[in-house]
């Protein structure tokens, strides 16, 4: 295992004392190492996430196609019609 240095901010110094001195934790490593599990965890899931929207997209069907143009001019004319016609 490679050993890794961390210079903690004042506030995750704090944190990380009061976690030991309550008895949460017994040493800096087993804190620092349920930090990085609960990264890793938290990264996965918004992977997982963004796949699951990738392939909502994609199940979605095909793209509309919208002039930018009249769709802004719609916009500027009419924008209670126009949050209507996209169902905000």
């Amino acid at each position: 295992m490679q050993s890794i240095t961390f210079t903690a901010q004042a506030r995750q110094q704090e944190l990380i004392d009061a976690l030991i001195q309550s008895g949460e934790y017994k040493t800096i490593d087993e804190a620092m190492n349920t930090a990085m599990s609960f990264l890793e965890g938290n990264h996965a899931t918004k992977i997982q996430r963004l796949r699951r929207l990738i392939k909502e997209s994609d199940d979605s069907g095909p793209p509309l196609t919208i002039n930018e143009e009249e769709f802004l001019q719609e916009l500027r004319n009419e924008p209670y019609m126009m949050r209507h016609k996209l169902g905000l």
